[in-house]
């Protein structure tokens, strides 16, 4: 019997081009859970050895961290728990159909190879992959690879089939940190208190800032609809330094006085043909300097 290998790629594109490359072009495509998400199948050389083997693909992170539900007030939870509160790995509901494809597709597998990109969420992503295939029945102890590979093409996706490695988990925790900390600290959630809000459960700072300044302009972050349709303050590691960027550059353009400014423009017309010579120092913003350059090239 024919060793049974999953392949999982970070984007169908990804996986229907190195299917191909793998297959000769001699793939079959099925249908999986995610119509987004296809599954190619075929025969060919892995491990050195002839196997039957299912590529398929998930759409970015297939996993989130988030706060248990008895966490998600943010009126009676003290916001200082945030940060020492248990964390969980859970599939967002967008992520289901994916979810189902893997475990089933893992179900019939003897072993899994992560084809996602090679770059530290690549790495991440395919630790989520893990993490969810190995919830099929009878497949906690699956055997797990790494392809590594720089390009999608025949001489880049064989060298990888040749020399399989393993996920780096020193790569895949330094990205869960930084998610973590997103969460405990910049992310927000949807609760009862602000049912319209999309997004994780947790962010200690941005409930502290948006309960203080609700209490300092109430009217402004209801929504206008007498607190039907509250407004969130949100707070995140990269969102606060882009937003200065944003708040400099604007205070730049709305404090700009104009200047006047003088330039030279020398054009030589020959034979019905226009010539222009730029000035290498473009503009001036001293008159008398301008017309003594213009003197002294009229001398």
């Amino acid at each position: 019997m024919m060793r049974r290998i999953l392949c999982v790629a970070e984007k169908n594109d990804a996986a229907k081009g190195i299917a191909s490359i793998l297959s000769r072009g001699q793939m079959l495509r099925r249908e999986g859970k995610s119509k987004f998400n296809k599954i190619y199948q075929m025969e060919t050389e892995m491990f050195g050895q002839k196997c039957q083997v299912a590529m398929t693909s998930v759409s970015g992170h297939l996993t989130t961290l988030d706060f248990g539900s008895e966490m998600r007030s943010w009126q009676t939870v003290p916001m200082i728990e945030l940060f020492d509160a248990q964390v969980h790995r859970v599939v967002p509901p967008e992520m289901k159909n994916i979810e189902r494809t893997l475990i089933e597709e893992a179900a019939r597998a003897d072993t899994l190879v992560i084809w996602t990109d090679c770059d530290r969420e690549g790495e991440n992503i395919g630790a989520e992959i893990v993490f969810v295939c190995r919830q099929a029945p009878q497949k906690a102890n699956m055997p797990v690879f790494r392809a590594k590979f720089s390009e999608i093409t025949p001489q880049a996706i064989r060298n990888a089939v040749a020399h399989l490695q393993h996920l780096d988990d020193r790569i895949v925790a330094a990205v869960d940190c930084r998610s973590e900390l997103d969460l405990r600290i910049g992310l927000w959630e949807m609760s009862p208190e602000f049912p319209r809000l999309q997004g994780s459960s947790g962010a200690a700072f941005t409930r502290l800032q948006t309960l203080h300044l609700r209490q300092r302009f109430g009217t402004e972050l209801s929504g206008g609809m007498g607190g039907a349709d509250k407004q969130v303050v949100s707070y995140g590691s990269c969102q606060f330094p882009t937003l200065g960027f944003v708040v400099e550059r604007y205070k730049a353009i709305e404090e700009f006085v104009s200047e006047p400014f003088w330039k030279l423009v020398a054009r030589h017309r020959r034979d019905q043909v226009n010539v222009d010579f730029v000035w290498e120092r473009n503009r001036l913003f001293d008159k008398n300097a301008t017309s003594v350059a213009v003197l002294g090239h009229l001398q």
